[in-house]
């Protein structure tokens, strides 16, 4: 019998975005220095940002084609308190469908060879973790019809404003799907990858600390066929450090997560499209 994801209210489902790992962690009172690693339960308290395209499985048992999945765009947050509770508040992008929000709590533990295991009884969901660093925990899903792993970061940007974002960042989106078959609402069953076709984008995006952003991409890949695309449009960045980015010339959205002020998490707002970015300050010695 198929399993079918009920979009809303499915944590099953959005476990899966314990796979995404990228992300980042605002303290650690548990760490002795910044770059000093404890490998505990209190080692890792901290709060961990992370975005991932990942992959679902909507059928029963493990499937060998990639027909068989549907791709999934996860963008949030991980607390975990210093006490084997943690907390998850993300946005999860199923198959081109409208993102939609998933806030839960589980229970995580910590090895003394820096392993550990993350549990979300409520979603029937688990995930195994290797720490990297102080800031970076490698996660990957354990929980049957997912597939995924990524990196949750520690975040370090806090009370943020428009300001945060300004000068030049170099945007980088690869693995992204889009397709031209209109996602239903909720899918269910989802569209699966054999509807999109492949999308990678490199460019530069320039904010001006108030407000206004524009765009210079000199490479949009879209299934094979390449082409530059220039625009500007408006961005916002609230205190708790989410932000979005619009460009009206063609309803383009973008949801964005600061890491700290030189790295942001970033996912394609648009219906039919699946995909993540990268957005780094430029650094240039002049």
């Amino acid at each position: 019998m198929s399993r079918h994801i009920i979009v809303g209210n499915s944590v099953n489902f959005m476990s899966l975005v314990l796979l995404v790992g990228a992300g980042s962690c605002a303290s650690a009172q548990a760490l002795a220095s910044p770059e000093r690693v404890v490998c505990s339960t209190p080692g890792v308290e901290a709060t961990y940002v992370f975005s991932v395209n990942t992959a679902f499985n909507n059928f029963q048992g493990p499937q060998v084609s990639i027909s068989a999945f549907s791709p999934v765009a996860l963008l949030g947050r991980y607390v975990f308190d210093g006490h084997g509770n943690v907390s998850r508040s993300m946005s999860v992008m199923l198959a081109g469908a409208p993102a939609f929000p998933v806030q839960d709590s589980g229970t995580y533990a910590v090895s003394s060879d820096c392993s550990g295991s993350v549990s979300f009884p409520d979603a029937g969901e688990t995930l195994s973790f290797v720490i990297v660093s102080a800031r970076t925990i490698a996660i990957g899903t354990t929980t049957p019809g997912e597939v995924g792993v990524g990196a949750l970061q520690r975040q370090e940007s806090r009370k943020c404003t428009a300001d945060s974002l300004r000068g030049n960042y170099v945007y980088t989106g690869n693995g992204g799907f889009a397709t031209f078959t209109a996602p239903s609402v909720p899918p269910n069953p989802p569209l699966l990858m054999d509807a999109f076709l492949p999308v990678s984008v490199v460019g530069l995006l320039s904010f001006d600390g108030r407000g206004t952003v524009t765009r210079n991409f000199p490479s949009v890949n879209f299934g094979d066929f390449s082409f530059p695309y220039v625009a500007v449009g408006t961005y916002t960045v609230s205190a708790d450090c989410t932000g979005s980015i619009f460009f009206s010339s063609d309803h383009e959205s973008f949801a964005l997560v600061l890491v700290n002020s030189q790295t942001v998490l970033a996912r394609v707002e648009l219906p039919g499209a699946v995909g993540l970015a990268t957005i780094v300050r430029q650094d240039l010695d002049h």
